[in-house]
């Protein structure tokens, strides 16, 4: 499952291409939005999105810088700059900063599809690979830790910041290792053992709702709902409902 973050000043604009990419056939489990590049650049950074579009005009911090810090970051998000400039000088710069591809507004959809469709093929062979190759390096430890780390202090309060901490690395650096060596973001990993962990609790209808989110680490059950239905297909009401038929 991949991620996207889709930056766009334009409300009406942003929420038609999340319209169009959810209604595809691709395995982009979570879109996340943004509607200025400094809003973009926190997302950015807690959950390092595999996949990226992003306008270039827009208020606070354009895409091109956006696309700059991205690269300094040397993060392996994929990105696609849509804009309504048919200019060269901005394709060259964008190039220049690892843009993937470059598309004029309007978006079509068969032609984002086909980009899309292309980004996820490479990633997914860049994680298969990353899944099967040994690595014994000390940075394989590292995140080896923390994935022993999450797996027993799941319910705790731990972000992106707390596990780089732990190994004394910058939180930025640690997220793209992380991704590298595990195929999936830190967010993501975090996620799915507290969802596998949920699933346990939701056998036992003493508890409710709201009290299982917090046992497996969610402070807020509204984000909680949203989590597991991302990865299970289900509301948690939806599998308690179902385990017990």
């Amino acid at each position: 499952m991949f991620s996207m973050l889709i930056i766009e000043d334009d409300d009406i604009i942003r929420r038609g291409i999340v319209k169009i990419v959810s209604k595809m056939d691709l395995p982009i489990t979570t879109i996340e939005e943004a509607s200025n590049g400094l809003e973009a650049l926190e997302k950015i950074r807690q959950m390092v999105p595999d996949l990226i579009i992003t306008d270039i005009m827009m208020p606070f911090l354009d895409g091109l810088k956006l696309l700059k810090q991205i690269r300094e970051w040397e993060l392996p998000s994929r990105t696609i700059i849509i804009s309504g400039f048919d200019q060269f000088s901005y394709a060259q710069e964008a190039i220049a900063y690892g843009v993937g591809a470059y598309l004029l507004k309007p978006v079509k959809k068969d032609k984002l599809y086909q980009v899309l469709h292309k980004f996820i093929q490479g990633l997914t062979k860049e994680s298969t690979h990353h899944k099967t190759a040994s690595d014994g390096s000390q940075f394989g430890h590292d995140v080896g830790f923390i994935t022993r780390y999450l797996e027993e202090h799941y319910a705790e309060d731990i972000d992106l910041n707390k596990a780089a901490s732990l190994v004394f690395m910058n939180s930025t650096y640690f997220s793209s290792l992380f991704k590298k060596m595990t195929g999936v973001s830190f967010i993501h990993y975090l996620q799915k053992i507290r969802v596998e962990e949920s699933k346990k609790l939701l056998s036992n209808h003493q508890l409710k709702i709201y009290e299982v989110a917090v046992k497996v680490g969610f402070s807020d059950e509204k984000y909680f709902f949203r989590v597991f239905k991302n990865t299970t297909g289900l509301t948690p009401n939806e599998f308690r409902l179902l385990k017990t038929k």
